[in-house]
């Protein structure tokens, strides 16, 4: 009853965060800021509009039919994104009439992945056409030799990022399921190869501990990337079926399960991660656990009990639902009801709450709630 009750309020807090009308109808909101944060100009977020699209669709795949509007006005917020060269804008200011003119390679592959999973509901060719315009561009333009990927583009050419999620980082793994659903919608074997040199490269980032580095030059492992590493390695090995996906994967897992605290939280980084770098990355001063993190994990480890049935995920996977039911708002303000905290100790709550955070737990909490077989959940993973 308390997972139903807290999925309910999550879905209810994650539908507000959709913009209903203006130039950028349908896209989602970056999230909240409250407290003694300032607040600032509403940031509507290409990426995790392609989350949100993917949650809809889940719904809709479920016969929650009264998410069809919204599912489509989040598709056409994204080909309205689009660049004429295949990218998607990063995103757009809420009053502003165009989006910004920034394109990161890994925002463009989850919105690919999910207007390939809406044009399978609704077969609009639009929608397949603007995903293959998409692919070409990862495959052609974004990815290194090595099968790494190039991460900003300026609308003409790379800039040098090097933060967490820069250039040649491991989040780029991920990317694999969006190469491999163009593969599976298209026929094109490019965009499997494709996939398939973006697995070899991960490989070279895997520690022998099972943790991946942010990236060759680094050591410290970011756990949020490390998460998406091992999603993009579970869907090839479902697509493939080649077990060296899944072994990479399984031990990944494990490593998660290692560093789990006892409150069931797990921090955003581990390694060589000093001070200087996280001001350099954006993220605050002291070293917190991460909310996002902890409902992908859950993701994974249920996936893996699902197909391993080893005791030992489902521990972890119970431990890390009773963190994440502990971050969720209560508050009466419907602004923050529903929503989860980004970061969180047990002295400190930072007062922001993201849209990726809740996307991920409402998933986390479904699949807790319906106990999902790996199938299931690699059909409806993010």
């Amino acid at each position: 009853m308390e997972i139903d009750n807290a999925t309910d309020k999550a879905i209810a807090w994650f539908v507000r965060m959709q913009v209903k009308s203006g130039n950028f109808e349908g896209g989602f909101l970056r999230g909240v800021n409250f407290g003694w944060f300032p607040s600032a100009t509403p940031f509507i977020y290409t990426e995790i509009t392609g989350y949100g699209l993917k949650t809809l669709v889940n719904f809709l795949n479920e016969d929650k039919s009264n998410f069809e509007t919204s599912a489509k006005a989040a598709a056409d917020f994204l080909l309205k994104v689009q660049s004429d060269t295949g990218p998607f804008a990063h995103g757009a200011y809420y009053e502003q009439k165009n989006p910004v003119d920034t394109y990161y390679t890994f925002d463009t592959a989850i919105c690919t992945s999910a207007l390939l999973d809406f044009y399978r509901i609704n077969p609009d060719n639009n929608f397949l056409q603007s995903s293959k315009k998409a692919g070409h561009w990862l495959v052609e333009v974004a990815q290194n030799d090595d099968g790494s990927f190039m991460s900003k583009y300026d609308g003409s050419r790379f800039v040098r990022e090097s933060k967490w999620y820069g250039d040649r980082c491991c989040l780029h793994g991920k990317n694999i399921i969006a190469l491999l659903k163009l593969w599976e919608n298209t026929g094109e074997y490019i965009f499997r190869s494709s996939a398939e040199k973006a697995a070899n490269w991960i490989a070279s980032l895997q520690l022998e501990n099972g943790a991946f580095r942010v990236n060759i030059n680094e050591n410290y492992t970011f756990t949020h990337a490390h998460c998406y590493v091992i999603e993009g390695l579970l869907y090839a090995f479902y697509v493939t079926g080649e077990k060296d996906y899944l072994s990479s994967a399984l031990k990944a897992a494990k490593w998660l399960i290692d560093v789990q605290e006892e409150n069931g939280g797990l921090y955003e980084s581990y390694g060589s991660f000093p001070l200087t770098k996280r001001m350099q990355n954006g993220l605050f001063p002291l070293r917190l656990e991460r909310l996002d993190v902890v409902a992908q994990a859950i993701r994974i480890w249920a996936a893996l009990y699902s197909l391993t049935s080893d005791a030992s995920f489902l521990d972890s996977t119970h431990k890390a639902a009773d963190f994440l039911l502990k971050a969720q708002s209560k508050e009466t303000n419907p602004n923050l009801n529903g929503g989860f905290f980004q970061q969180m100790n047990s002295l400190l709550r930072l007062p922001i709450m993201r849209t990726w955070s809740c996307i991920f737990s409402i998933q986390a909490l479904r699949i807790l709630e319906c106990q999902k077989n790996f199938d299931q959940i690699m059909q409806q993973l993010m």
